[in-house]
């Protein structure tokens, strides 16, 4: 039997492969100790091994069930590529959350994780931190830096409300992926 209070790269080594070339852990055949009964053992890889693991959840991650604990895919990854879960978290460059090759998850703070986000799905200018100001019938860019909203200013073209929040992002260390939609 597997222990189950501890998940370490040996594990995860044992129980996955890693198909890099797709970003997906696929199953092992598991060996007959780590099951009570044969039946159990059987079971189980006849009806998983040699399949990716894990499932899609509504905000687009992949998780996998592993010892009793539901589990982000990405970092089952990291776990088994590098020894060692990662320090902070770990951030989709892409934006896409469902995209676990390695070269497209990086280790970063919070604050970079927050300056790498896709755009919100209730946006309706398009474009992150340019808003509509009905009051005055111009464009308002802002930016959010730290706990400060940062005023950019108000435009009557679209565009240049666009300019002003992009060299706003430029200035302040945002990922070029930043409000990009997958």
């Amino acid at each position: 039997m597997i222990d189950q209070s501890s998940l370490d790269a040996k594990v995860v080594r044992e129980l996955f492969e890693f198909d890099s070339e797709r970003g997906v852990l696929v199953w092992r055949e598991r060996p007959r100790e780590h099951f009570k009964t044969d039946r159990a053992w059987k079971a189980r890889n006849s009806r998983y091994a040699g399949k990716d693991a894990g499932h899609l959840d509504k905000d687009g991650y992949t998780y996998i069930q592993v010892l009793g604990r539901r589990r982000l895919a990405h970092r089952l990854i990291w776990l088994y590529v590098h020894g060692s879960m990662p320090d902070g978290v770990l951030d989709h460059e892409s934006g896409r959350r469902s995209h676990n090759r390695l070269d497209n998850l990086r280790t970063a703070t919070l604050i970079q994780n927050g300056r790498n986000r896709k755009r919100p799905n209730n946006n309706t200018s398009g474009r992150m931190g340019v808003i509509w100001d009905r009051s005055r019938g111009r464009w308002l860019a802002q930016i959010r830096v730290g706990p400060a909203l940062k005023h950019l200013g108000r435009y009557s073209d679209f565009k240049e409300a666009c300019k002003a929040r992009e060299a706003a992002e430029r200035a302040n260390g945002f990922h070029i992926n930043h409000g990009r939609t997958e």
